[in-house]
């Protein structure tokens, strides 16, 4: 972590060094240190700051996050995907997916060949939706409820869980 927060640093030229008792470093073959004037890109899936250390990082970064909508995916797959029943299929649960990728259509392409009975069942469980998950964002979203204190109620009534249950299901849907 010290040499990436070394190699990270704002400076325009900066020193890298590592104390080290290695045999190659104290006989001169390898060096103790360098400098560099590079430019650090740092790609990361997920990026949680864990400690002092990985907000130094972060202080010495421009970070940028690259989110693409579940819409946006599937109007890039588009281009290269030519499974037509499967496209569709993920195009009618859209508006139902908050955390899409681009892997769901060969994933539902390989189950389509595997299983032709249920891969619809199965895709949905990879995406992390089902009836339930349907239902519920249908009810939150839904125009025949005047407001959230209704929409609870019917929550409540359909077994899906507690009012702040309806909450936490509405910020996951990233309804306001």
């Amino acid at each position: 972590m010290r040499l990436l927060k070394s190699l990270c640093n704002t400076d325009r030229v900066k020193r890298l060094c590592w104390p080290s008792r290695h045999p190659d470093i104290v006989s001169g073959e390898v060096p103790a240190s360098f400098t560099t004037t590079s430019p650090v890109c740092l790609i990361a899936n997920e990026w949680k700051t864990a400690n002092a250390n990985v907000q130094a990082i972060e202080d010495r970064a421009i970070i940028v996050h690259f989110t693409p909508s579940a819409g946006e995916i599937h109007m890039r797959v588009r281009a290269w995907f030519d499974d037509q029943e499967v496209y569709d299929f993920i195009e009618e649960h859209l508006p139902y997916i908050t955390r899409h990728s681009m892997r769901h259509y060969l994933r539902g392409t390989q189950l389509r060949q595997a299983s032709p009975d249920r891969w619809k069942e199965q895709l949905l469980k990879i995406m992390g939706l089902d009836e339930k998950v349907k239902a519920i964002q249908h009810l939150i979203t839904a125009p025949e409820y005047a407001n959230d204190a209704e929409r609870v109620v019917a929550f409540e009534a359909g077994g899906f869980g507690s009012r702040a249950t309806f909450y936490r299901w509405k910020k996951r849907f990233g309804v306001t």
